[in-house]
């Protein structure tokens, strides 16, 4: 589930037009559900990015969401699972 809603993002970005930003461009800061997830997963241009390389590139945006090299704010969508009656 998580992979399909990687993949409709990244198509609205590229719909409207990704950052020409070399840091940027094509990058998906996507955090696990539930309020217990502590951690960014990093994927940049298809891949994901290691455990402690997507804190850094996070922790660089901190703490406005702003690219530390071309200064654009990051978009942020939150997803929320509704419960089944």
């Amino acid at each position: 589930m998580v992979s399909t809603l990687i993949k409709r993002i990244e198509r609205a970005e590229q719909g409207i037009g990704d950052s020409p930003c070399p840091r940027c461009s094509d990058t998906t800061i996507v955090w696990g559900p539930g309020s217990g997830a502590s951690e960014p997963a990093v994927n940049r241009q298809g891949i994901q990015l290691g455990r402690e390389e997507s804190r850094r590139f996070w922790a660089q945006e901190q703490p406005s969401n702003t690219c530390p090299e071309c200064g654009r704010v990051r978009e942020q969508i939150t997803v929320v699972w509704g419960q089944l009656r």
